[in-house]
């Protein structure tokens, strides 16, 4: 998995490597493998709140060097069921782009409800 470009400083997070998974998969592969070596693992999401976590244990030693994993490319829109006004979506999914596909999906039902369309699918017997 190449390097995520995310450049944390060592005072926030002292991470010894970046991972940008492409998939959940290669997620679930990097997990485990550091999970089975014993390293330390931070979450880096969209990297915007990483200064708000406390930066040692509570014993006030500093965090144990440890793999990033970044949920940039983890974006995907999983399930969207507008009557139940949800959506299930992968870790890296922001919240501005998940307005982006909802408001997509609205529009596009409008427009099909406005063209008098039907979309409704049929099973033979």
């Amino acid at each position: 998995m190449p390097a995520n470009e995310i450049k944390i400083p060592d005072s926030i997070l002292p991470l010894s490597e970046t991972l940008t998974p492409a998939d959940q998969s290669a997620a679930r592969e990097a997990l485990a493998a550091a999970i089975e070596s014993g390293t330390p693992v931070y979450p880096l999401g969209a990297a915007t709140n990483l200064g708000h976590g406390a930066n040692c244990d509570r014993q006030g030693n500093p965090l144990p060097t440890g793999l990033g994993l970044s949920t940039e490319k983890l974006n995907k829109v999983i399930d969207h069921a507008a009557g139940d006004l949800t959506i299930t979506v992968e870790a890296g999914l922001t919240i501005a782009k998940s307005d982006i596909v909802v408001a997509g999906r609205i529009i596009s039902d409008i427009k099909l409800r406005e063209h008098k369309i039907d979309t409704t699918v049929q099973i033979a017997n």
